[in-house]
C-alpha cells in the first residue's frame, strides 16, 4: 500500500533494496567493485552489504559477491504465485515429449538478463541443460529477444540502452531484429549464445503484458534453422495455452499486433 508517495517507505530498506539490485546487475563483484558502483557513501555501502549478507540475500564466493540461493527460492515462489508453476509444467512437459528437445521457461530481470525458471530436459545423449536460476544476457538468447520484442516501447528502450552500455551491442541492429520478431511471433537464437546451440522462443502474456517466454532448444548439428521454424506452430500453441491460464484472452491478437508497438 502506498499513500502520499513514499511517505511510508522506510529509507534504510529502500537503500538495501537498491544495493541488492546493484549486486544483481554486477554479480559476481568484489567488495571494492560494489563500493565503487554504489551511489552511497562507503560507510553506508559497507553496512548495506554486511546486512544483506547477514540476511542471507547475498553470498561471498571466492572473494566475490553473488545473489544467494535464498533469492532463487523466493523467485520460484513468486513464479508459482504468478501461476507459472503448476499451470505451465504440464504444458512444458507435453511440448518436450512431443519434440524430444529441451524446453525452457524464462523471465527478464532488471539487469536485462534472462533467468531460467523452469525446464524440461529430453533423454538424448547430447542436449541443452541450463540449471534453474541460471542467467544470461537477453540480447543473444531467443528467450530474451522474445520478451524484449513485446515489452512496452518505453520499457524496451530502457533495456536496449542498458544492453548497449553493458555489453557494447549495436542497438540499431538489435532494434531491427525485435521488429522482425513482432512480425512473426517468435525469436531465434542461431548459435548466438553458444556456437553449438540453436533455439526458438515464444512470448507469454498475462492479461496484456509480456511476462515470460518459452523456448525449444537443441544442438546446432541436430537442429537447423528450418527445423526451428517448423517447431513454431506447436511452440506458439504452448505459449498461448500458458498465457490463457494466467489471464490472457487475446494472445493471437497481441502476437499479430505487437503489443505497445513503438510504430503506433
Amino acid at each position: 500500500m502506498q499513500e502520499n508517495g513514499n511517505d511510508y517507505a522506510i529509507k534504510s530498506v529502500m537503500k538495501a533494496v537498491q544495493m541488492l539490485k546493484l549486486v544483481a546487475s554486477n554479480s559476481p563483484a568484489t567488495f571494492t567493485e560494489l563500493l565503487e558502483q554504489s551511489p552511497f557513501p562507503k560507510a553506508t555501502a559497507f553496512r548495506l552489504i554486511y546486512t544483506l549478507e547477514a540476511a542471507g540475500l547475498i553470498e561471498c564466493r571466492d572473494g566475490k559477491y553473488v545473489l544467494s540461493s535464498l533469492l532463487l527460492e523466493l523467485g520460484l515462489n513468486a513464479k508459482n504465485q504468478l501461476g507459472f508453476g503448476s499451470i505451465s509444467r504440464g504444458l512444458l512437459e507435453s511440448l518436450g515429449e512431443t519434440l524430444n528437445e529441451t524446453v525452457n521457461l524464462g523471465i527478464l530481470n532488471e539487469a536485462s538478463q534472462v533467468v531460467y525458471i523452469d525446464k524440461v530436459v529430453n533423454n538424448r545423449l547430447l542436449r541443452v541443460d541450463y540449471p534453474i536460476g541460471f542467467s544470461v544476457p537477453s540480447y543473444c538468447t531467443a528467450l530474451g529477444k522474445a520478451i524484449l520484442a513485446y515489452l512496452p516501447a518505453d520499457a524496451r528502450e530502457t533495456h536496449l540502452q542498458q544492453i548497449g552500455k553493458r555489453w557494447s551491442v549495436p542497438i540499431e541492429s538489435l532494434r531491427a531484429e525485435l521488429t522482425r520478431i513482432r512480425r512473426c511471433g517468435y525469436a531465434i537464437d542461431d548459435r548466438e549464445l553458444d556456437e553449438s546451440l540453436r533455439c526458438i522462443a515464444f512470448p507469454i502474456f498475462d492479461n496484456s503484458q509480456v511476462v515470460a517466454a518459452v523456448s525449444i532448444s537443441g544442438p546446432a548439428h541436430r537442429l537447423s534453422r528450418d527445423d526451428l521454424v517448423d517447431f513454431a506452430p506447436l511452440g506458439l500453441q504452448t505459449a498461448e495455452e500458458i498465457s490463457k491460464q494466467i489471464g490472457c484472452s487475446r494472445y493471437k491478437e497481441l502476437i499479430r499486433e505487437g503489443i505497445h508497438n513503438e510504430d503506433r
